[in-house]
């Protein structure tokens, strides 16, 4: 199993930086896949319902498959 861990604080190196990177050291002992993500510090936008990806077709890209 991999696990994705994303730190949305703006303190790169902070408290929540040193929980994630706990959880993500005992994940890693027990055989799991890890990828720590810094987020905090970018300029993340909302959408905006332009429709942009549907007509350039990077909505596929991001598309989750169900598996059942």
């Amino acid at each position: 199993m991999k696990v994705l861990l994303i730190n949305g604080s703006p303190h790169a190196k902070g408290s929540i930086y040193t929980a994630l990177h706990e959880i993500e050291k005992t994940l890693q002992e027990n055989g799991g896949k890890t990828e720590l993500f810094q987020v905090g510090q970018l300029a993340i936008r909302g959408c905006v319902a332009c429709n942009s990806c549907h007509t350039t077709g990077v909505d596929e890209k991001w598309k989750i498959e169900e598996s059942h």
